[in-house]
């Protein structure tokens, strides 16, 4: 249900796109983009990490139901105070904003509708995380593609009909936190009551604080070498850089995100059973989570050639080549997800800051000596780099405050098979598309052929995957008894 989410938000991108496209121009959209990034470095200073404990608190209180729903709706009341106190900021800072950052000294309303609708998103936002930890995924759907098609109706009204122009992308944003917000809380809040408990404040604040200066290494992580290889080698390179990092981005919109959002609070739920329980649920969980993050990896790479040959013309054709490093790179940032769950549960919430800012200051190093030479060959490589030092150090961490079993050797050998069949369509990466998508096609089917002697699944999983593909309610091969 949480991937179904992703797909149709993903979906809707795509199908809007020549909507939009036709009615803002590339400085409208330069403006939106400007504006979203003011708007991150407010909310990483004054909100990152505001709700990043809630699933911990909320299943520490698993025996009180009133507990839990305290938990929730302080983490609803801070969220709130911070992202109106963000807001306050960016409307004193609006002239300043919209005449330097923006290069609109006139549009001072545009920053106005901006820290509106940050100022409403918790409304919406701490009732799906309540949505979450009760593992009422089909609700979670329900509510996220409600926002997403109110949000989608409004944009056409006012930017077709309207015709507000970038205030109405911004004025859709902020009536669907609204509207949206509105009904949510008023549903959250009948289960939890409105009054917020102070000291699961102080908890929630403790645990998260130190993610506002991780939440700042990450974006250090993620975007700083645009500007090293703007100076270096120009914006052209900037660009296929940009495109081969969506990639990255795919993976973990595809694979470990909605992964990660139904695991947690099973994870959560198990952080105080006895270590025998916790140890065999993690590593079962683990090797699907493995399976998932590789497995959408291995296509991303066998594939990605021949879709860029089809979808962008020749002078972006070189983002292939990047790929395969970028999306090596963000499997590792999915692996140190999933394994900064022991970082969480022993509530040492420095220690993921200490390891990005590690990262941060082996990323810089990489990105002196080897983007001047290589360019977004560097600054891929460079990430990898550094996303690798950043997952030994969470692992070592979290291992050493929370150990946990999560065994490693069916994960390693998956790695290798899928490894082993992206360098397979490198023999061939000069054929046509037609060629190409054929071989990938062939590779992939391989891979999941070869996935069961790995051990990564196991045969009580490939009977339930039977099962369920043959639509039978019992785990059972086709004409085979239990």
């Amino acid at each position: 249900m949480y991937g179904l989410t992703v797909a149709v938000q993903r979906a809707a991108s795509i199908v809007l796109l020549p909507v939009y496209t036709r009615v803002l121009t590339p400085a409208d959209y330069g403006v939106l983009q400007l504006l979203q990034i003011s708007l991150d470095v407010v909310a990483i200073a004054l909100t990152a990490g505001t709700t990043a404990g809630v699933m911990r608190f909320y299943f520490k209180e698993r025996e009180d139901a009133k507990a839990q729903g305290r938990v929730v709706v302080t983490a609803w009341w801070l969220l709130l105070a911070f992202n109106v106190l963000a807001a306050l900021v960016l409307f004193a800072a609006a002239p300043w904003i919209a005449a330097e950052v923006v290069d609109r000294p006139g549009d001072v309303h545009l920053v106005h509708l901006l820290a509106l609708g940050f100022a409403l998103e918790p409304a919406a936002m701490v009732p799906l995380l309540l949505l979450q930890a009760e593992q009422r995924a089909g609700w979670y759907a329900a509510l996220s593609v409600a926002r997403l098609t109110l949000q989608v109706g409004l944009n056409l009204v006012f930017l077709l009909v309207l015709d507000f122009g970038v205030a109405g992308v911004l004025a859709s944003t902020a009536c669907t936190n609204a509207a949206i917000g509105l009904v949510a809380s008023l549903w959250m809040v009948r289960r939890t009551g409105v009054r917020p408990d102070r000291r699961l404040a102080r908890d929630l604040l403790r645990f998260g604080l130190p993610y506002r200066v991780t939440q700042a290494g990450a974006f250090v992580l993620t975007f700083a070498d645009r500007y090293w290889l703007k100076a270096t080698h120009g914006v052209s390179e900037v660009g296929i850089y940009g495109l081969a990092y969506q990639f990255g981005f795919l993976l973990i919109m595809t694979s470990a995100m909605p992964f990660m959002q139904a695991w947690t609070p099973h994870r959560f739920s198990l952080a105080d059973a006895p270590a025998a329980d916790r140890d065999r649920a993690n590593e079962i969980g683990f090797r699907r989570f493995s399976v998932a993050v590789i497995a959408v990896a291995t296509a991303l790479c066998v594939l990605s050639r021949p879709v860029l040959r089809v979808m962008s013309n020749e002078s972006f054709h070189g983002a292939a080549d990047l790929v395969g490093i970028v999306v090596v790179a963000y499997a590792f940032q999915a692996f140190t997800d999933a394994v900064e769950f022991g970082i969480q549960a022993s509530e040492r919430t420095r220690y993921a800051t200490l390891a990005t800012w590690i990262a941060v200051a082996v990323v810089m190093v990489l990105y002196a000596a080897l983007i001047p030479i290589w360019g977004a060959m560097g600054a891929a490589t460079a990430t990898l780099g550094a996303f690798l030092v950043r997952f030994a150090c969470v692992y070592r961490w979290s291992q050493q405050l929370y150990p946990l079993r999560y065994g490693w050797r069916p994960i390693v050998r998956l790695a290798i098979l899928g490894a082993v069949g992206a360098s397979v369509t490198l023999v061939w990466r000069d054929a046509g598309w037609p060629a190409q998508l054929a071989l990938g096609g062939a590779v992939l089917l391989a891979f999941a052929a070869l996935l069961p002697l790995t051990g990564a699944v196991t045969r009580e999983e490939q009977r339930a995957v039977v099962a369920w593909l043959c639509r039978r309610h019992r785990a059972e091969w086709p004409g085979e008894r239990a």
